[in-house]
């Protein structure tokens, strides 16, 4: 192989793998979000069912 073709082979990885990295970055960011949001909303529910207030001291 020559050096050029050596150049272009390692070129197209390198950017291959920036495509790849900001696929999974997105997709992470989007799922820890819902997911979060998921998890808050549980919180929220549990604490309506137990009587709590936000905000309220748990040392009480």
């Amino acid at each position: 192989m020559s050096l050029a073709a050596w150049q272009s082979l390692w070129t197209a990885v390198l950017y291959g793998g920036l495509g790849l990295f900001a696929v999974v970055s997105v997709y992470v960011a989007i799922a820890g979000f819902w997911d979060i949001r998921r998890m808050l909303s549980a919180l929220a529910a549990e604490a309506r069912e137990s009587g709590e207030t936000s905000g309220s001291d748990p040392t009480d």
